[in-house]
């Protein structure tokens, strides 16, 4: 947990009943409110899918699939998962590094075979306006965006499913979007977004609606230069 963000009075006792009711599973994925710094309910349009809605067991694809569609988020907070799955497989944070949920939380889910999720919104998300990732430069983030999308690149290597290379593409859209301004940040994650081309599309040509927003800004930015990236940028994300 965050240290300024709560969890919901039912919280353990729903995560429990799930996991006598499936049998153990791997990882326990569940919702989540947005609320601000007294305690106020906030929209949120970040996750929240339709994956929400899974009645039976999901797969470690199903679930790597929603990752990448941004129908669940990447935040370590939005699920709970086994120690022995972390342990078996030595999975940790990237020590002293911002975005270190980005290439930890699909590492946890590929190994998680059997993983329920839960609709139920059982975490509080606190926004403040003094956080960390609200009061710095882009420059302060570079280094470690491009350190994490690499480790991320390295762990899909490894392990060559399509679903992960589509988390690893939604990521370096995400991290592009994120930083228009940042010219290393767009050299950087080229060769990346290049590698994982097609197990992106192949994901994303199934989902109308962000085709118009993530594809094709995706295949625009793989075929010019930054500076006409960040000039059209604006124009094609609102």
């Amino acid at each position: 947990m965050d240290s300024d963000d709560e969890i919901e009075i039912n919280f353990v006792e729903t995560i429990l009943t799930s996991c006598y009711k499936y049998s153990q599973p791997d990882t326990l994925i569940f919702d989540y409110s947005r609320i601000d710094e007294f305690g106020n309910a906030l929209d949120s349009n970040y996750g929240h899918g339709s994956i929400y809605r899974q009645k039976d067991l999901c797969t470690s694809e199903q679930i790597l699939t929603a990752l990448s569609k941004g129908e669940i988020p990447t935040t370590a907070w939005s699920f709970v998962t086994k120690r022995s799955v972390i342990e078996k497989h030595d999975l940790l944070f990237s020590v002293g590094k911002k975005f270190e949920d980005n290439n930890f939380t699909p590492k946890v889910f590929y190994f998680s075979k059997n993983i329920v999720v839960i609709s139920l919104r059982l975490y509080r998300y606190r926004k403040r306006s003094g956080s960390i990732m609200s009061n710095h430069p882009e420059k302060f983030f570079s280094d470690d965006a491009i350190f994490v999308t690499y480790d991320l690149l390295d762990f899909y290597d490894q392990y060559k499913i399509r679903e992960l290379g589509a988390v690893v593409g939604n990521l370096v859209m995400t991290m592009l979007v994120s930083f228009p301004d940042s010219k290393k940040l767009y050299n950087e994650l080229n060769p990346i977004r290049k590698k994982v081309f097609k197990d992106y599309i192949s994901i994303e040509k199934r989902h109308t609606k962000r085709i118009k927003k993530y594809v094709k800004m995706y295949v625009f930015s793989s075929y010019v230069g930054y500076k006409l990236y960040r000039l059209v940028k604006g124009k094609h994300w609102k």
